[in-house]
């Protein structure tokens, strides 16, 4: 099994691991749905907290008559690389309302006609 993964995969001289070994994921299915379900609440810029993942994972697993336990959740979250942290900023601008401000911002500076300094001295 080793030679396998070996044959079939270009290691860096700084690597440590070869990539993809490990300890595979148990419950795939629920991986996966859960990982759905919170792409979807992030595409609409819902915040997502610990408590809501942890009901979520627990509803879609109980289908099946299991329970999600804190560790497997742990787990998910740094498999997917998703922190939970509490948002800054209330409202996003998209990038075209970014890009409309800045340009409205850069015409206010350099069209301002620039005033005359006239310096007496004395």
């Amino acid at each position: 099994k080793i030679v396998d993964k070996l044959e079939g995969c270009v290691i860096a001289r700084t690597a440590k691991r070869i990539r993809g070994g490990g300890r595979s994921v148990h419950y795939m299915q629920y991986d996966v749905a859960l990982y759905q379900w919170f792409s979807d609440r992030r595409a609409q810029n819902q915040p997502v907290t610990a408590r809501q993942l942890n009901d979520e994972a627990q509803r879609i697993a109980s289908v099946d008559g299991r329970m999600v336990s804190r560790r497997w959740l742990e787990k998910f979250r740094k498999r997917h690389s998703i922190v939970l942290r509490k948002c800054q900023r209330k409202t996003q601008l998209s990038a075209a309302e970014r890009t409309a401000r800045l340009q409205k911002f850069y015409a206010y500076i350099y069209l301002q006609p620039s005033p005359i300094s006239v310096w007496v001295n004395f």
